[in-house]
């Protein structure tokens, strides 16, 4: 070999690598030669191509870098793959930050120093709510977060053992790999990752159907850390879920959560809401939707519904968060009740959303609902109403005119 021939080669090597930076250069995983290895075909998306389907792959191909007591991550843009990297290499791992350079992404526990829900450091406030399927814990930032609070947040406690779904769509990804991290040293069965970028995108265990499509009520979420055959793992989580403040109205008598809907009905039953709880520990859970009347053996309101006559002067109106008419009656008085009737729809992590509840007895749904009249509620409702002024009703929507 003549040294011009060494110093051509030289040359070549320069002029091949003359545009890396040094962050590159380091880096133990390279997240576009890694989405070239996977074959993504397309890599011109803000993720380099990467989907859940991708992370299995992802982490067998840098299986060595396991060995490492620092591994370093140069380009890997979707935070699912940041996240799973986070889980599951044991040594120290560095995420590059286009503005910070190279994170360390810190050892939190969860709970820690006996602060059981959370501490944000004044840069993040938690929500959890603990569903039979998984522990769900939902953040959002109250300002710009640096890598600086890294070292003092602290996440709130799960159960022991139990999944956890982690729920924010906002940068930095840093964050989310830490928390991730975080949650699966401590122990939990596997942790979920919300990742809505799926949601208007071709599903193949959907036979090619549009998430969205299929799930217009849930977003995506995947399963980051956890047993090898569940990584990668697309499984609905529901709107209902993800709101924040979700509103807590009590547990079944099989364990289940119950919260209130988005639009809620019973806010327009307020009398309810004080022997509600104990109706719904009197509830047992399994079926998909719950009809059910709870008698609770003494009186514990009015019933407002009524039969009616010919004699008995009738209006109809609309009440708020319903789609059509009520049938009214004036004049009357309201009986006293034992009973409450509640409506129930399960969602996903086994939670069940209250339809809506009320003091009274069961009895077909109203006309106009679409997705609960049958063929008795025409007749049930020409025959009975509730009182005139016992309820909120939308102005200017008194009719004498029957909707039906």
């Amino acid at each position: 070999v003549t040294l011009e021939a060494v110093s051509a080669r030289l040359r070549k090597v320069i002029e091949a690598n003359w545009a890396y930076t040094l962050p590159e250069l380091t880096a133990t995983v390279n997240g576009s030669s890694l989405s070239r290895r996977l074959g993504v075909e397309d890599m011109n998306d803000p993720f380099l191509g990467i989907r859940p389907q991708h992370l299995p792959a992802a982490l067998r191909l840098t299986a060595a870098a396991y060995e490492l007591d620092t591994v370093m991550i140069w380009n890997v843009r979707a935070a699912i793959l940041a996240s799973a990297y986070a889980a599951s290499f044991p040594g120290s791992v560095e995420l590059y930050d286009v503005n910070a350079g190279y994170i360390t992404l810190p050892e939190l526990m969860p709970g820690a120093n006996g602060q059981s829900e959370g501490n944000g450091s004044g840069a993040i406030e938690w929500e959890t709510l603990d569903c039979p399927e998984y522990f769900l814990v939902k953040w959002r930032t109250t300002r710009f977060v640096t890598k600086e609070d890294l070292d003092r947040v602290v996440p709130p406690a799960a159960p022991a053992r139990k999944p956890v779904v982690i729920a924010n769509e906002a940068p930095p990804m840093w964050l989310h790999a830490t928390l991730v991290r975080a949650y699966a040293r401590a122990g939990a069965a596997w942790v979920g990752q919300f990742w809505p970028v799926e949601s208007g995108r071709a599903q193949a265990h959907l036979n090619g159907q549009q998430w969205d499509e299929v799930y217009p009520d849930a977003g995506p979420a995947v399963v980051v850390a956890g047993p090898s055959e569940r990584i990668g793992v697309i499984f609905p989580i529901s709107f209902t879920l993800l709101r924040p403040q979700v509103p807590m109205m009590g547990h079944l008598a099989t364990g289940e959560v119950v919260v209130d809907a988005v639009h809620s009905h019973v806010v327009t039953h307020p009398t309810v809401l004080a022997v509600l709880p104990e109706a719904l520990g009197q509830i047992d859970g399994g079926d998909e939707q719950i009809v059910t009347e709870v008698d609770l053996g003494r009186v514990v309101g009015e019933n407002i519904r009524v039969a009616t006559s010919d004699t008995d002067e009738i209006v109809y109106a609309q009440r708020p968060s319903r789609r059509g008419l009520t049938r009214f009656v004036k004049n009357r008085e309201p009986e006293d009740c034992n009973s409450v009737v509640v409506i129930l729809r399960r969602i996903t992590g086994g939670v069940y959303v209250l339809v809506t509840a009320f003091i009274g007895t069961r009895c077909p749904s109203e006309p106009w609902d679409q997705q609960w009249a049958d063929e008795q509620s025409v007749p049930f409702w020409n025959t009975h109403a509730l009182i005139w002024g016992a309820e909120e009703v939308a102005p200017g929507t008194e009719t004498t005119e029957c909707p039906w």
